[in-house]
Order: C-alpha cells, then sequence, then structure tokens
C-alpha cells in the first residue's frame, strides 16, 4: 500500500501518523502539514509585473490570497514556472489570525503520511533562514524531504503586503 493510500491513524509504532501534502519546489521535495493546507489551485492567469518574490494574487471567495514564490523565499534555484499554488488555511490566532496566503510549487502535490521516525532537526550548518523556514527533515521511501513549518512561512511573507484599514491585501511589496 502506498503512502498515499494508507489509512490514517497510528502506524507501527503506536504514534499518530502526519499527513503531509509532499510536492517540489526548486529541485527540492518539500511538504507541508496537511491540516494547514486549505486548497491546491493551478496557476494560470497571474500578473505579468509582480515586486520579487511574489507571483501575484487569486481571488477566492471574494477575497485577494496572495501568492509567493517558494523557491525564492527558500533560496532555491527558480524553476522555469510553476503549476500549483498550494493556498494555507487561514490563521487561527496571533498575527496570522483569518489570513490566507499562498505559495508556489513546481509539481502537483500529493498526500502521504510521515512514518514511524518523526522528521530530524535541520543540522546548524543549514543557516539561519533555512532552520526557520524548514521543521525537519524526513527521510522515507521516496527520498529526502524538508518538512517545511507553515507558520513560519506565513509569518516571512507578512512584511511584503499592504493591507488597508479593513486588513485586505491592497498592495505585494
Amino acid at each position: 500500500m502506498s503512502a498515499a493510500t494508507r489509512p490514517a491513524g497510528p502506524d507501527t509504532a503506536g504514534r499518530a501518523a502526519t499527513r503531509l501534502m509532499r510536492f517540489t519546489v526548486g529541485g527540492a521535495t518539500c511538504a507541508f502539514p496537511l491540516d494547514r493546507v486549505g486548497e491546491v489551485v493551478s496557476l494560470s492567469h497571474l500578473p505579468a509585473r509582480t515586486p520579487r518574490g511574489w507571483v501575484g494574487a487569486l481571488r477566492r471567495d471574494r477575497e485577494l490570497v496572495p501568492v509567493a514564490d517558494l523557491a525564492f523565499l527558500l533560496g532555491f534555484p527558480a524553476a522555469p514556472g510553476a503549476v500549483r499554488a498550494i493556498l494555507f488555511r487561514p490563521g487561527r490566532g496571533g498575527r496570522e489570525a483569518g489570513l490566507r496566503y499562498g505559495v508556489t510549487t513546481d509539481d502537483v502535490p500529493t498526500v502521504a503520511l510521515a512514518g514511524p521516525v518523526a522528521p530530524a532537526p535541520l543540522p546548524p550548518a543549514a543557516g539561519p533562514t533555512a532552520r526557520a523556514l524548514v521543521a525537519g527533515v524526513l527521510v522515507d521511501g521516496a527520498g529526502l524531504t524538508l518538512v517545511l513549518n507553515a507558520g513560519a512561512v506565513v509569518a516571512a511573507l507578512q512584511p511584503g503586503l499592504g493591507r488597508d484599514a479593513s486588513g485586505a491585501v491592497r498592495e505585494l511589496r
């Protein structure tokens, strides 16, 4: 049974399995915890000119959702063209409350379960930016996966947004 078709629930170690949304960005296999993913959408009509690090905004539920270039944010080489955007669920508290963001991926994401081994932390040599955005490294049958910290990614995106008094996104910078 593949990781994408196994039922959710405890794994063989008795620890609850973590459901991940696995994808490729900048040539690296990455994942977000599935509970932070709101939807995956195709990228087709985005503005031709946007500030560096942003690919544009999508209208979802009468709201503009800014979409960032995840490869740029992680410092990875740019891909020829992102094909999908992962839209995060609105934040539940603190600075993220009610905010929605999206990030690009190079391929169609898949759902997987983290195995009986928890993601290992990044080594100090990875640098402060990577350690802030990557929750850990998972090595399983699919190879090496960088498990990203969705909250840290959203926090890194917030300074690049201009909002009006109501909190609606008005500018990408």
